[in-house]
């Protein structure tokens, strides 16, 4: 019976002269395993060759660097490699130099590679071969690469190995050390404090700092901090007030009103951050990042809250971040005249009706006193009040319809909308009239006045979230979305590529179509 070592030394002889075929392990797997055994001080990914050279050579050992003697050299098809990097290579200028010198003597160049004859001759190395210019374009070779990479390594493709995340962990932690190439812009004490579990509960939990906070005082940005909270698996705590919702509570206060409640959850059994019990009124005041659509806020939160409220006859006023560091102005004007704070007020008896105006003028009246600012219009009229522009309403002709977009005031202007109304149904054509009420801000209770009716209740709908801004869904359809990403597929779809980009929704209350004929 032969030995372990003469059944070795047989297998070393029998792939003497050819290379060993990739088959061997699926053919002869008692044997295969016999010489991984043998050579078992080698790594996992080692080729056969290179255990038979071991075999062969009887090394039971890795084969280290000749230069730095500590870290083992890779195998290179036939044979070992002197250096185990280019770093140790790069200290050998004598040989470096020889290498040049005899390239420059037999090719003229220092490196065959940019002999004008090496890619001619590859391509036609190719074509004999496989009949293709190029290897990769060979589904022959793919089907090989394809089939050691699964022998080796369990996958299709060897940067879905776990062998190869370690080692380019191990480069990432050796160069920078972090974990992750974006973690290097991090500084030392930031990233120590952020890999520091018990400091951060007793920020986060203890002393009720926000994660938006923490961001601030370790100079990262929110999702650092939220990707560290949840690799500690700490719970993420939503504090009673931001640094907005308390500016937000303060207006509320300048407007001599006390009583107000703070994120409470027993109103309607989910939490308000501001309710008004002397004015049944809630107010929510929505961050971008908490919630969007990425943070479980489904496309119904909004308006489901706003429902909850709406049976305990509660107005629920639904305010976006953005909005209210964009337009705060707007937004605070809004609340007074909902509470009935404005000071400011007149009469529209006062005021004489003014036609044909000027889009300039009231694209600029829009930008300064609408929250969505100025829009593309057919008619404009407004309300002068001793030569002042106070209130604008625009029109868009359809052909079988008008439709009221814009709606807005410098000031309150009691019955400003009717007058503006009447003055547009007297002198133009006759055709029903649509317009829509944002429900996060209003039920559309001035058109139920003024004689429209409610055609259709419309869906929550959504928007998109770049930074802190806010984009209409329109500007994301396919059409668009192949010049506004940088990778797209048109066989995904508008959310498939969005979400492949890294962009997030956020859902509104939805919207009251009202119609009048």
């Amino acid at each position: 019976m032969n030995t372990i070592t003469q059944i070795l030394d047989n297998l070393v002889l029998r792939f003497k002269s050819k290379h060993p075929s990739s088959n061997f392990k699926r053919w002869e797997p008692d044997l295969h395993s016999l010489l991984v055994t043998k050579t078992n001080f080698l790594p996992s990914n080692a080729t056969i060759k290179q255990r038979l050279w071991h075999i062969e050579n009887k090394i039971n050992e890795r084969i280290l660097c000749s230069i730095c003697h500590s870290k083992p050299v890779s195998w290179n098809i036939n044979e070992y490699r002197l250096f185990c990097s280019t770093k140790c290579f790069g200290g050998q200028t004598e040989i470096i130099e020889k290498r040049q010198q005899t390239m420059l003597e037999k090719y003229g160049v220092k490196n065959y590679v940019n002999h004008p004859d090496f890619n001619s001759k590859r391509t036609k190395t190719y074509l004999e071969n496989y009949d293709v210019e190029w290897s990769l374009q060979s589904p022959v070779i793919r089907k090989q690469i394809k089939q050691t990479t699964q022998e080796r390594y369990g996958v299709d493709c060897y940067t879905q190995s776990e062998d190869y995340r370690l080692k380019t962990q191990k480069t990432i932690i050796d160069k920078y050390d972090r974990e992750y190439v974006s973690q290097k812009r991090i500084n030392d004490d930031s990233f120590q404090k952020l890999n520091n579990k018990e400091w951060l509960i007793q920020k986060h939990h203890t002393e009720k700092l926000t994660l938006s906070k923490l961001g601030e005082i370790l100079d990262v940005d929110l999702t650092t901090v939220v990707s560290y909270i949840e690799k500690h698996n700490i719970q993420k705590l939503r504090f009673p007030s931001s640094q907005p919702e308390l500016d937000l509570i303060e207006f509320i206060h300048s407007l001599s009103i006390n009583n107000i409640v703070i994120n409470s959850n027993k109103i309607i059994g989910k939490q308000l951050d501001i309710y008004l019990p002397d004015y049944n009124l809630a107010i929510e005041y929505n961050g971008i990042y908490w919630h969007r659509e990425k943070n479980k806020k489904s496309r119904a939160h909004h308006l489901n809250k706003m429902l909850e409220c709406k049976k305990r006859n509660i107005r629920l006023l639904t305010i976006f971040e953005n909005e209210w560091i964009e337009n705060g102005e707007i937004v605070r004007n809004t609340i007074k005249h909902i509470l009935g704070k404005n000071e400011n007020s007149i009469y529209a008896r006062k005021t004489k009706s003014v036609i044909s105006l000027d889009k300039k003028e009231v694209n600029e009246f829009l930008e300064q006193y609408h929250l969505q600012g100025k829009i593309s219009f057919s008619i404009g009229i407004g309300l002068k009040y001793e030569n002042e522009l106070v209130s604008v309403m625009t029109f868009t002709d359809y052909e079988n319809h008008y439709m009221l977009s814009r709606f807005a005031t410098s000031k309150r202007v009691i019955g400003g909308f009717s007058k503006l109304l009447s003055f547009f149904e007297k002198n133009y054509p006759h055709k029903p009239i649509i317009s829509f009420a944002d429900l996060r801000w209003s039920q559309g209770e001035v058109y139920l006045k003024n004689g429209f009716t409610i055609d259709k209740v419309l869906s929550p709908d959504y928007k998109y979230i770049i930074g802190n801004k806010l984009y209409h869904k329109f500007g994301f359809r396919h059409k668009k979305l192949k010049n506004k990403l940088n990778k797209y597929d048109p066989n995904l779809t508008e959310k498939e590529n969005c979400d492949n980009a890294g962009l997030s929704r956020i859902w509104d209350c939805g919207k009251i179509r009202f119609v009048k004929l």
